[in-house]
């Protein structure tokens, strides 16, 4: 996982620094308040609530900030840094096994495929709860099975995920690969079938 955030430690604006998140310091998670959250208390909430299912490695970015003030503009020493910084973050995470489109498959037999990625990424307890608006399934992620839902099985030995859908599908002959985005106001990753 990778943090980037702004600091004030007395260096020169745009200055970049590089952190192991093992050797941050956290704070207590009394007296956060989202005004003044910082990388590191973002570091401790997350500890908190994900528990043993906290990344292995992190890493935080900090960049030396010019101002703090509410709506004042980037430095332009700042914006520098940002554009050097996507370019050091894309030059060292990218994976060029990934696809640049996330799409999910229906197999025409009732199954859905859910790439490895996209199921790490929304469904880590391996269960989820779908549902049709006219031509859109929607696919909400549930914390662990015995929350029920719909399983997801294992399907192929890269990791792949498929859930049986046939029945949320309602019988639409849906059949192929099609665009998976995942929607924040709805909690869902949603696949647009035009059936």
């Amino acid at each position: 996982m990778v943090l980037v955030d702004a600091c004030r430690s007395g260096g020169k604006p745009g200055e970049l620094y590089e952190l192991p998140g093992e050797a941050v310091e956290t704070p207590p998670l009394t007296g956060i308040n989202m005004h003044a959250f910082r990388f590191d208390h973002a570091i401790a909430f997350g500890r908190w609530l994900l528990k043993e299912r906290y990344p292995k490695k992190v890493t935080v970015f900090l960049i030396e900030a010019a101002q703090f003030e509410p709506g004042a503009p980037l430095s332009e020493a700042v914006a520098t840094a940002m554009e050097e910084l996507a370019h050091l973050l894309l030059q060292r995470y990218s994976d060029d096994s990934l696809p640049t489109e996330d799409c999910v498959e229906f197999t025409g037999k009732g199954y859905l495929v859910i790439p490895k990625h996209l199921a790490e990424r929304h469904f880590p307890g391996d269960s989820l709860v779908a549902l049709m608006r006219d031509s859109r399934l929607f696919l909400l992620p549930i914390r662990n099975q015995a929350s029920g839902g719909l399983l997801m099985k294992h399907r192929n030995s890269r990791g792949d995920r498929s859930v049986f859908i046939d029945e949320v599908t309602r019988g639409r002959e849906i059949k192929g690969k099609f665009k998976a985005v995942w929607q924040e106001a709805d909690a869902a990753l949603v696949v647009e079938t035009n059936v």
